[in-house]
């Protein structure tokens, strides 16, 4: 019996948690929760780095510099 997996590393624990993942853990920066893994971090990598990224600071920050700057490279 064949059993087919969504995830890359064929895994299948029954929830894809690469389509909650923030768009930055696979290169996050400095500042990212993710990338100064604590115990004191571990509830902030949960609720930011998954299904809460859009809530957390840092992604929102992030996201307005991006938007800063595309606007300053288009000339706006």
């Amino acid at each position: 019996m064949q059993v087919s997996s969504n995830y890359s590393d064929g895994s299948d624990c029954g929830i894809d948690i690469h389509k909650k993942l923030c768009v930055f853990t696979r290169s996050p920066f400095a500042d990212c929760y993710c990338n100064k893994l604590t115990s004191a971090n571990v509830p902030r990598v949960i609720k930011y780095c998954m299904a809460d990224f859009e809530s957390c600071p840092i992604f929102i920050n992030m996201k307005m510099v991006k938007i800063s700057s595309d606007g300053e490279k288009n000339g706006n």
